[in-house]
């Protein structure tokens, strides 16, 4: 399962029905060897402290969010930047809050009944529901609420070829209904948006995303499955030979880690903005840094820090340990 501060790169190829996503059982050997990326993304998992200062308030310092959308516009209100925030305990990976911004105000809430993304443990043949609720006023006149319900089903196992390398996977069949609910003093009656996707996941051990993720949509008219997109992990890959190169984030390094006075950040192609952030949020350095340059830490007490590299949405964060 992802951790706090991975930042794992996918490419993402819009024919997903030109390979074997639909074969299943025991034993299976999927080949996508031939997939070729139309374009790249990032898995980011933010602490809660880099998304915004307020969501570490509200949801604790150790906790870590993914963008879910950019946007999310239910007519008479607009939310942007909507991240779910996540936790792995033994029985779950779950999303346990939501964070959104409206008019670039950040609001944080709980989820009332969690949203458990996978339940533990993974075997194949096992097969799991349950349901999730999330419901908080960003108003005086407003009420939101989403709700729905999952089921995961393992329904194969075996050997997934994609670009990217050879990997034992488990393949889970994931259905997800949900309905979205604004209800606003100056409209009658609530209004709702209610989808129904399946994704096809296929998990690795060791692995912090999905090998490949083949994600659609039931279409509400007929019922039938409309596969929209598949992604698999990948290292970056330069779709525009005329760009100017950017960071892999996917592929950077702290070195050594642990350490107890100094180390350096592999995997960088140019100068990049380092911040180190204490645990409690104070900013204790802040430099340009090249590749392998050897940043010293010798003045620092020991303990948890935590290394940003580059600025923005340009930017990851890594977890680094300072020994005496």
């Amino acid at each position: 399962m992802p951790e706090a501060g991975d930042t794992l790169r996918y490419s993402i190829n819009f024919s997903p029905e030109n390979f074997p996503y639909d074969t299943t059982g025991a034993g299976i050997t999927w080949d996508f060897s031939n997939l070729t990326p139309q374009t790249q993304g990032l898995y980011e998992y933010k602490f809660g402290l880099f998304i915004n200062p307020v969501y570490s308030g509200f949801f604790g310092f150790n906790s870590f969010g993914l963008k879910i959308a950019d946007q999310i516009n239910l007519g008479v209100i607009q939310f942007d930047n909507i991240y779910n925030f996540y936790r792995t305990t033994s029985t779950a990976f779950r999303a346990e809050g939501f964070g959104l911004e409206i008019s670039n105000v950040p609001v944080p809430a709980d989820y009332t009944e969690p949203d458990k993304v996978y339940q533990f443990p993974l075997e194949y043949n096992d097969r799991d529901s349950s349901t999730y609720r999330l419901a908080f006023s960003p108003d005086n006149n407003t009420h939101f609420v989403r709700k729905g319900y999952r089921v995961n089903e393992v329904d194969g196992y075996g050997t997934v070829i994609t670009p990217h390398g050879t990997f034992d996977c488990l393949r889970i069949k994931v259905l997800v209904r949900q309905t979205d609910s604004i209800g606003n003093n100056n409209i009658p009656f609530p209004l709702e948006v209610t989808q129904t996707t399946i994704n096809y996941v296929w998990l690795a051990k060791g692995e912090h995303a999905p090998i490949v993720e083949v994600q659609g949509t039931v279409l509400p008219f007929n019922g039938n499955y409309n596969a929209t997109q598949l992604r698999y992990r990948d290292t970056y890959r330069n779709l525009n030979p005329n760009a100017v190169e950017e960071v892999d984030f996917s592929r950077i390094t702290l070195f050594p880690n642990p350490t107890v006075d100094a180390f350096a950040v592999e995997g960088i192609s140019k100068p990049e903005l380092l911040t180190i952030f204490y645990l409690q949020g104070k900013l204790v350095v802040q430099k340009q840094v090249m590749n392998s340059e050897t940043i010293s830490i010798a003045h620092l007490n020991s303990g948890v820090y935590f290394v940003q590299i580059g600025e923005g949405n340009k930017s990851a964060t890594y977890r680094l340990l300072k020994l005496k």
